[in-house]
């Protein structure tokens, strides 16, 4: 647990795996992207943040400061994820990867609990928990790159994902988001969906119901406020969307959504 700490620019002769598991946890990291320009990254709630190694990073937890952090070998690396190793840093919130497999979500909640003990126990006790999260999260990984070329290609993802995180809180449509990727609608939501296992509408939808988990973990915006902070049409289309995509629950909602039934791509609202 490390509250209100700051680490200084540093780098790691090993890849790294930080995992913020707390759903209030603030934190910011700093890092130099691949055109050498400064970038400041500020996160709240569940986050994976992947570091590679030798990669000059900068780090500041906030009060909720429960950090994972696991160092990963260059050969086990590569072994992982055969070779497809990600470059610089790379910021996923915790939903994106533990909506495909509930196992690595347990062993966080076990490592999670440790933290909160009067004595943490000692790291060789943990070897076994660390092992299979670090495993899991770069199979996954692994399994994304080897059928993202079946959809879009990393490259386009990656664009694409930036592009819906910018503007998911605006009147965002699946033309909208097909238009920036350069595709025609139909053809371009196909290609999403073999990518990312969601429809465009439905991954918006995601971002946003994510998005009003965290305003409302705040507290000091009222339901009415925060849907329409979060891009919804008013509180009873909010209303609508946790019955329908999250049975209903988002008050208890711990970084996954349901996984959700195939529809048409329909306009994202």
């Amino acid at each position: 647990m490390e509250r209100n700490r700051i680490w200084p620019e540093h780098c790691h002769n090993q890849h790294q795996l930080m995992i913020i598991p707390e759903p209030k946890s603030e934190c910011e990291v700093s890092f130099r992207t691949d055109a050498g320009k400064r970038r400041n990254v500020s996160l709240n709630g569940q986050h994976i943040i992947y570091i590679e190694r030798g990669m000059p990073h900068a780090f500041r937890m906030g009060d909720n400061g429960v950090l994972i952090s696991l160092g990963v070998s260059i050969e086990e690396a590569q072994r992982l994820t055969l070779g497809n190793l990600w470059a610089g840093v790379r910021i996923v919130p915790w939903w994106k990867i533990l909506k495909h497999d509930i196992f690595i979500w347990n062993i966080i909640q076990v490592l999670r609990a440790l933290c909160y003990q009067k004595q943490l126990p000692h790291p060789r006790e943990l070897g076994g928990y660390a092992q299979s999260l670090a495993s899991h999260i770069l199979a996954i990984e692994r399994e994304k790159k080897a059928t993202t070329y079946e959809g879009l290609t990393p490259l386009q993802l990656r664009r694409v994902d930036i592009y819906i995180e910018e503007h998911f809180r605006d009147r965002l449509t699946v033309k909208d988001i097909a238009m920036a990727a350069g595709f025609k609608k139909d053809h371009f939501a196909h290609l999403f969906k073999t990518s990312t296992g969601f429809s465009p509408h439905r991954y918006v939808i995601a971002l946003r119901l994510e998005y009003v988990r965290r305003l409302k973990n705040r507290g000091t915006m009222t339901n009415a406020q925060i849907a329409a902070e979060a891009g919804f049409y008013d509180e009873s289309h909010l209303s609508r969307c946790i019955k329908h995509y999250c049975r209903g629950e988002l008050e208890n909602y711990h970084g996954i959504l349901p996984s959700m039934a195939d529809s048409s791509n329909t306009d994202a609202e």
